[in-house]
């Protein structure tokens, strides 16, 4: 029997879909959180586990869109490489994802609290809900303390 191109591109066409298929069964909806988080802040002081703890959170948060992170997390690998971000227009859904993730992830920990110091170890608070923690305001700052007071 000839192996031919056609019969070539059948098998890896029925091999994609396969592994698609499988991966989108098994596919967590936190992957593409923490696939984001380790490429965008990935050069960030986090202890291990920290993103991790993060996507459980931001998935509890948006659990009517988690059928659609779990659909996304078919592409969790690649997107820790590459991503479409710049090349994507403002608005885009996969552009606001990670404006989104990343923003509340930085808003979770003491970033801004100490000065957005890029070399600190982060500290996880919590997740950042402004609904439920409306009076904390990590990015406020008074230009002179002692007159505040």
């Amino acid at each position: 029997m000839a192996v031919s191109r056609r019969n070539i591109l059948l098998a890896a066409g029925a091999a994609v879909v396969g592994v698609m298929t499988y991966t989108g069964f098994t596919a967590k909806p936190e992957a593409i959180v923490v696939s984001i988080l380790q490429r965008r802040l990935g050069y960030l002081k986090v202890a291990d586990g920290t993103f991790q703890k993060f996507a459980a959170e931001y998935i509890l948060y948006k659990q009517k869109d988690a059928k659609r992170l779990q659909m996304l997390a078919l592409i969790a690998r690649p997107l820790r490489v590459v991503t479409p971000y710049s090349v994507l227009p403002q608005g885009n859904a996969l552009r606001r994802l990670e404006n989104d993730v990343v923003g509340r992830f930085l808003l979770a920990t003491d970033f801004f609290q100490n000065g957005a110091d890029e070399q600190r170890r982060l500290q996880y608070i919590g997740f950042f809900d402004p609904l439920e923690r409306p009076c904390s305001n990590p990015v406020m700052r008074f230009a002179n303390m002692e007159s505040a007071s």
